[in-house]
């Protein structure tokens, strides 16, 4: 299938599925490990918080990578860039599977973030390409609803791998599903940059645009919101196992319970964030959310505080956290990238650098403070959401009708 360009040549149009594929590999195998870290934790023989690193690194390295695929295949095109993205991701899912300490475990998930964070800014560049303006709009959303189930499907799936294969397991499978990745791209994935930018990975109009795009005065109010509300994702991510199994005393696989809760919570909130887009203001809506999170990481706060934790005390405040999550998250993003349609791209590898970085100082401060009780999960999650607020409300609604420079 083809299309016309603005250059008059014809460009290929890539099968939906191998968009969907390349999004969705990585949020996968960012998650799907997580149920085994208890386990991991016991036949490494390590401390529970030194576990937990391995998402904050992983997190790092999705987060530095974000700012160099975008213009690496602008250079040199979307397909070669892929391939190595997903080779790398390869080398990194081997690395973990071959584990058996916790120093070659830590090196594995950097190598796999490097990679898996290629699929997201290439498959959206792709898009860019391909597709009439007017036809975007759809295929993103058919793209990111993959992007959206794959991070909550993965603790599923890993739970039960976890508790009858073992936790290398789960490594296996995503060596499996990057090959299978990497043939799909090399087979069906067309080139869709057919006039590479020989500028591209100039520093001068890099960093020029990196510097316009944090000059905005809401672009990083926006992001750190984003960023700490991601923070909030992963950090109960790496520490629900040591609830669920170390607390609680049940097998890893009761996890897929707290990760299907925390899909439907997800899908619940963004339902309410779409009925309300058009009905209130966006600020409003962020701020609802982040009350949310607040109201729930308070509720789980009384409930480690008067010793009532049971396996319902845990997953309803969650659902609660994510339902805030969900309505404050997409509007955030949205309002960050308004002013930015010429240089899209580059906003969109910031603020993915900036959330991620976000996020994995947010793992690091969970983990710092886990005490194989129960009282690391909503001490973070309170902070975090104050935080959030904190920075929305004194930076966003306290400073309204400030100028915003498109480009």
């Amino acid at each position: 299938m083809e299309l016309t360009n603005n250059y008059n040549k014809a460009v290929a149009i890539p099968p939906l599925f191998i968009l969907v594929l390349m999004v969705s590999v990585g949020p996968f195998g960012d998650t799907e490990y997580t149920p085994s870290l208890p386990s991991i934790t016991r036949d490494l023989g390590v401390a529970y918080s030194t576990t937990q690193l391995t998402m904050t690194v992983y997190l790092f390295g999705y987060g530095i990578s974000e700012l160099f695929y975008g213009p690496l295949s602008d250079r040199y095109g979307r397909k070669p860039i892929m391939l190595i993205g997903a080779a790398i991701f390869i080398i990194g899912s081997v690395v973990c599977l071959t584990s058996y300490s916790i120093d070659q475990l830590l090196a594995g998930r950097l190598v796999q973030a490097l990679g898996s964070c290629a699929g997201g800014v290439i498959s959206s560049a792709a898009i860019r390409d391909a597709f009439p303006e007017d036809q975007r709009a759809k295929v993103f959303a058919k793209r990111d609803a993959a992007f959206a189930l794959a991070p909550g499907l993965g603790p599923i799936v890993g739970s039960f791998v976890d508790h009858w294969f073992g936790w290398h397991i789960n490594f296996l499978i995503l060596v499996i599903l990057a090959i299978i990745l990497l043939i799909s791209v090399w087979r069906f994935f067309p080139e869709t940059n057919i006039t590479p930018n020989k500028d591209a990975l100039n520093y001068r109009s890099l960093f020029r645009n990196y510097y316009f795009i944090l000059k905005d005065p809401y672009f990083l109010p926006y992001l750190i919101v984003v960023g700490l509300c991601i923070g909030v994702v992963y950090s109960c991510l790496i520490e629900a196992p040591a609830l669920v199994v170390n607390i609680l005393k049940l097998t890893s696989n009761w996890f897929a319970a707290v990760a299907g809760a925390i899909v439907f919570s997800f899908i619940a909130g963004s339902i309410v964030c779409s009925l309300l887009s058009n009905r209130v203001s966006d600020n409003l809506i962020i701020m609802a959310g982040l009350f949310t999170m607040l109201v729930g990481s308070l509720l789980l706060g009384l409930f480690a505080k008067l010793d009532n934790i049971t396996f319902v005390t845990i997953l309803f405040p969650i659902m609660i956290i994510f339902v805030g999550v969900a309505l404050a998250v997409p509007p955030a993003m949205a309002n960050a990238l308004i002013p930015f349609k010429n240089i899209t791209g580059s906003a969109s590898a910031m603020m993915g650098f900036i959330q991620f970085v976000i996020a994995g100082l947010s793992t690091i401060g969970i983990s710092a403070l886990h005490d194989g009780a129960t009282t690391a999960m909503p001490l973070t999650f309170s902070i975090l959401s104050i935080l959030a607020i904190i920075v929305f409300v004194g930076f966003v609604i306290a400073r309204p009708g400030r100028e915003r420079k498109t480009a």
